[in-house]
C-alpha cells in the first residue's frame, strides 16, 4: 500500500510539472487541422458545480463515476457532408476511423496519465468515447482535481444520472402458455407486421444493438437468431454494467422488449415484429458511461439499426440536462454519419400520468433530431410514442415539442420548437405480451407491461423488415419512409402527441421499392446544402443554402410527382451561407397548396435536395 501510495505521488507529481506545462500533441493537432473542422467546447469552469459539491463530501478513496469533455471535437456537420454519397459500408468505416484517430491522438497525453492511475487504484472503469472524444472513468478527488488542469480538457461533469427503462407501474399478469394463447400478439398485428412476412421478409441477417437491461438468451423464442459475437462474447453481447460478457437479463425489461422485436413464437406465442432478426445483447441500464460504450461496441461490432426503450427524465437529469442532450446528440450525430438509425422511446412524462413542462417532458435522448424530418441540425434518433389498442394516445406517452436553443445549437427555438415524437407504436391499454426474463418457455403480459418502451420495439423491427428487404436503406431513408407512411391521428399532420401517426409495417416495406435512390454527390471540403424553416410552414418560409464557392445556381421546388411548381431563385452567389424568403407562391403566383414538396438547389453538375412540407 505504501509503494502504491509513493507510485501515485510520484506519477501526479511529474504529470503536473511535466505534461501539463508543454503540449506535446501539437504537431498532431495541426496536422489534422488541415483536413477536418471542429467544434469548440468553452465552459466558464472545468469541474461541473454539481461534481464540485461532489467532490467536497467524498473521501480521498472513493472513486466518482464523471464523464471528461475535451475542447474540441470533430464537427459532426462537417462529417457528415463528407460521407454524404458513400456506400453504408465505406460510411460506417471512415466514420469510425476518423474518429477513433482524431480521439486516439488528441487523448494520448490524457490517458496516459489515466492509466497510470489506473494502475494505482485511483482510476477505474477507464474508456475513451471516442464518438464525442470524451472519457469516461471513475476517479478519486485528486485525480479530477489534477486532470482538470490539462488544456485540453474543457469539463468534468458527474455521470451519476443513469438512464431508466420507460415502462408504467402496475400489475404483471403472466401468460398461461395453452392453445388459446398460441396466437399472435394483438399490437403486432395492429402494425401489420404478420402481413409483411408471407413478402420473404421477417428481419432475416439483419443485426439489432440492443440497449436495455440485458436478455434471457436462453429463451426459446430467441435461442436461435441471436448475434454470433465468436469466442470473445459467448453470450451474444456484453454487459456494460459489470464490465464482463454475460448480459443476463436479471429485471425483465430487456428480454420484453428483445421479444417484441424478434420473439419468434417457438413456445407458442408470437411476440415479435421481425422474428428472424439477430439480437446482440448490450446491457446498460444501471452503468455509468454505459450508453456511450455500447454505441461505440455496436457500431465497431456491425450492428445494423440501434434501439433503447430508456432514457433520462426531467427530473433525473436536473441542472445536467442541457450537458447530457449535447452528449447525447453528438453520439447520435455520429450514428447518422456511420448510417445506422437510432430507435427510442419518447418518455413516460413523470410515470405518475402526469407530464413535465414542456419542452422537457420528451426524454433524453429522445429529445434529439431525427435522421430525415425537420427544418435543420438531422441525427440519427427516432422517438417513439405509445397508443392504446384504439388508437389513442397513451395517457402517459411524453408529448413535445423539444427545444434547441443552448450552444452549439440554435435551431429550434420554444415556441414553437422540434416535433416530437416522430412516430407512434402499440405500448399502452391493455398491455404488451412479450417473453418472460425468469422462465425459458414463459411469457408475461398485462397493465405492468405498458409504456413508450413497449412501443420502441415496434419500430426497431419495423426497421429491420424494411433492411431486410434493402440492406443499402440510409436513416435518413428508413424515417422518411415510416413517417410518410404511417396512419396519421390526431391532428393533421406531424403533431406533438402522435408524431407523423402509426407506423404501418406492410406499408413501410412495401414502399421501399419505390424509394428513389439518393443522389451521387461529390465530397468537396464544405458541401452543398440546403435548409427550409420553419417546417412544415403555414406561410412564407426561408430556404438557407450553403455554397462552397461562388457560381451560377438555381433554386426550384417540386411536388411529389417531380413536377416544378415554383422558382425560388437563379442568378450568381458568392461562396457561403445564404438566406432567402419564399413567399409560397407558385409560377402565376397562386398559394402553393399544402403537401410534401422537394426544393433543390443545383449548380455546376452539384446538386443538394431538402424536403418541405407545407
Amino acid at each position: 500500500m505504501v509503494k502504491k501510495l509513493i507510485l501515485s505521488l510520484i506519477i501526479l507529481t511529474l504529470f503536473s510539472s511535466v505534461v501539463w506545462a508543454g503540449n506535446p500533441l501539437d504537431v498532431s493537432a495541426k496536422a489534422y487541422s488541415n483536413s477536418l473542422e471542429f467544434t469548440y467546447r468553452n465552459y466558464p469552469k472545468k469541474i461541473d458545480k454539481e461534481l464540485k459539491e461532489k467532490m467536497e463530501g467524498a473521501s480521498s478513496d472513493e472513486l466518482l463515476p464523471v464523464i471528461i469533455e475535451c475542447d474540441k471535437l470533430i464537427d459532426t456537420d462537417f462529417l457528415y457532408n463528407q460521407v454524404k454519397g458513400m456506400g453504408k459500408a465505406d460510411r460506417r468505416a471512415f466514420t469510425i476511423n476518423t474518429l477513433q484517430d482524431f480521439t486516439s491522438s488528441y487523448q494520448e497525453n490524457i490517458m496516459e496519465y489515466l492509466e497510470n492511475m489506473e494502475d494505482v487504484g485511483k482510476v477505474e472503469r477507464l474508456s475513451q468515447l471516442w464518438l464525442t472524444n470524451s472519457i469516461g472513468m471513475k476517479a478519486s478527488k485528486e485525480v479530477i482535481e489534477e486532470v482538470s488542469k490539462h488544456p485540453r480538457v474543457a469539463l468534468i461533469w458527474l455521470d451519476d444520472k443513469h438512464l431508466k427503462p420507460h415502462i408504467v407501474r402496475g400489475e404483471s399478469t403472466e401468460v398461461n402458455n395453452t392453445p388459446e394463447s398460441r396466437a399472435l400478439v394483438w399490437n403486432v398485428s395492429k402494425i401489420n407486421a404478420h402481413l409483411v412476412w408471407p413478402l420473404g421478409y421477417k428481419g432475416q441477417n439483419i443485426i439489432v444493438g440492443h440497449l436495455d437491461t440485458g436478455v434471457n438468451y436462453n429463451h426459446v423464442d430467441l435461442a436461435d437468431h441471436l448475434w454470433d459475437g465468436g469466442p470473445s462474447y459467448p453470450n451474444h453481447g456484453w454487459d456494460f454494467v459489470n464490465n464482463d460478457n454475460d448480459p443476463m437479463d436479471d429485471h425483465g425489461h430487456g428480454t420484453h422488449t428483445a421479444g417484441t422485436i424478434a420473439g419468434d413464437g417457438t413456445a407458442g406465442t408470437q411476440t415479435g415484429v421481425a422474428p428472424d432478426a439477430q439480437i446482440m445483447i448490450l446491457k446498460i441500464i444501471g452503468g455509468s458511461g454505459a450508453f456511450q460504450n455500447a454505441v461505440n461496441f455496436a457500431l465497431t461490432q456491425g450492428a445494423d439499426v440501434l434501439t433503447m426503450s430508456a432514457g433520462i427524465d426531467s427530473a433525473n437529469a436536473g441542472s445536467d440536462w442541457n450537458y447530457i442532450s449535447t452528449q447525447d446528440r453528438n453520439v447520435l450525430n455520429n450514428c447518422l454519419n456511420a448510417g445506422v438509425v437510432f430507435a427510442t422511446s419518447a418518455g413516460n412524462g413523470n410515470n405518475m400520468g402526469g407530464h413535465y413542462a414542456i419542452p422537457y417532458d420528451i426524454g433524453i435522448p429522445a429529445n434529439v433530431p431525427a435522421p430525415w424530418y425537420g427544418s435543420s441540425g438531422h441525427s440519427s434518433c427516432m422517438a417513439v410514442g405509445a397508443t392504446n389498442s384504439n388508437n389513442s394516445i397513451a395517457s402517459f406517452s411524453s408529448r413535445g415539442a423539444t427545444q434547441w436553443f443552448f450552444s452549439p445549437w440554435y435551431e429550434y427555438s420554444y415556441p414553437p420548437g422540434l416535433i416530437k415524437p416522430d412516430v407512434v407504436a402499440p405500448g399502452g391499454s391493455p398491455g404488451i405480451t412479450s417473453l418472460r426474463h425468469n422462465n425459458n418457455t414463459g411469457y408475461v403480459g398485462g397493465w405492468a407491461w405498458q409504456g413508450t418502451s413497449m412501443s420502441c420495439p415496434h419500430v426497431t423491427g419495423t426497421i429491420a423488415l424494411m433492411l431486410s428487404k434493402d440492406p443499402s436503406l440510409t436513416p435518413e431513408q428508413l424515417d422518411s419512409i415510416i413517417e410518410e407512411t404511417c396512419l396519421d391521428l390526431g391532428t393533421t399532420g406531424k403533431d406533438n402527441y402522435y408524431g407523423a401517426g402509426l407506423i404501418n409495417a406492410l406499408d413501410a416495406v412495401n414502399a421501399v421499392a419505390c424509394i428513389e435512390e439518393e443522389p451521387d454527390i461529390k465530397t468537396v471540403p464544405v458541401a452543398y446544402s440546403i435548409r427550409c424553416y420553419p417546417n412544415p410552414s403555414r406561410n412564407a418560409t426561408t430556404v438557407r443554402f450553403t455554397l462552397p464557392r461562388k457560381g451560377e445556381i438555381s433554386i426550384d421546388v417540386y411536388d411529389v410527382s417531380g413536377k416544378r411548381v415554383s422558382t425560388v431563385t437563379r442568378g450568381k452567389f458568392q461562396s457561403g451561407i445564404h438566406n432567402i424568403v419564399w413567399q409560397r407562391k407558385n409560377e402565376k403566383g397562386a398559394r402553393v397548396p399544402q403537401g410534401i414538396y422537394f426544393i433543390r438547389l443545383k449548380s455546376e453538375g452539384m446538386e443538394a435536395q431538402g424536403k418541405l412540407i407545407l
